[in-house]
């Protein structure tokens, strides 16, 4: 699930669009950062090794504070709410009608 609403997020922040009124110069748009994207040498972590990552950061995390080393525990998950409070941001800038419209386009049921 969080894949898909990742996916969903990339979208819209590629095109800047809901997936009913798409246009055809944000489509184009869209793919020119993709292709942009696909140009750049730099070989990029793949989901699995980034998850990997962000679980090991949350368990040593959470072992750090549990043994009493604040600092460590703050310092291994200060990014992660970090990253969880950007995402709230950018959740809040959509409506729930427009989500519910992509949920639709990519074959879901919203509820």
């Amino acid at each position: 699930m969080c894949r898909i609403l990742a996916g969903i997020v990339l979208a819209v922040m590629l095109t800047g669009c809901d997936a009913e009124n798409a246009s055809d110069e944000k489509a184009a748009e869209a793919e020119k950062a993709a292709e942009a994207e696909k140009t750049l040498a730099v070989e990029k972590p793949s989901e699995a090794e980034k998850a990997a990552e962000a679980e090991k950061a949350f368990q040593e995390g959470a072992a750090a504070y549990e043994s009493g080393d604040y600092a460590t525990a703050l310092r291994l998950l200060r990014p992660i709410a970090e990253l969880w409070d950007e995402i709230a941001v950018v959740i809040d800038t959509f409506h729930p009608k427009e989500c519910a419209n992509y949920f639709r386009a990519a074959g879901y049921d919203p509820v």
